[in-house]
């Protein structure tokens, strides 16, 4: 996921909220997940994504540095961002 991008992992996250419309407020709201493992279909094929921090704690942009305080640092892709990419 993401290797080989030129955006840093919190920049690609921040653009693909604001893309499905989701604030750092309905995250909050959402988490924890109930469940910690997803269910989906891509092309055919079932999958099964265990998320690795989602369904533990409550998540908020600055968790995800996606908030104006961090947006301009680059980060590394952490398990946070990775469940909550899996999940938009």
């Amino acid at each position: 996921m993401l290797s080989g991008s030129s955006l840093a992992p919190n920049l690609f996250l921040k653009h693909l909220m604001i893309l499905a419309d989701v604030s750092g407020e309905i995250l909050k709201r959402t988490t924890p997940l109930k469940q910690s493992v997803m269910q989906y279909a891509w092309q055919g094929t079932n999958y099964d994504y265990e998320f690795q921090s989602i369904s533990q704690r409550h998540i908020s942009s600055s968790l995800l540095k996606v908030d104006t305080k961090h947006l301009l640092e680059r980060t590394e892709l952490h398990p946070m961002m990775k469940d909550i990419v899996k999940v938009r």
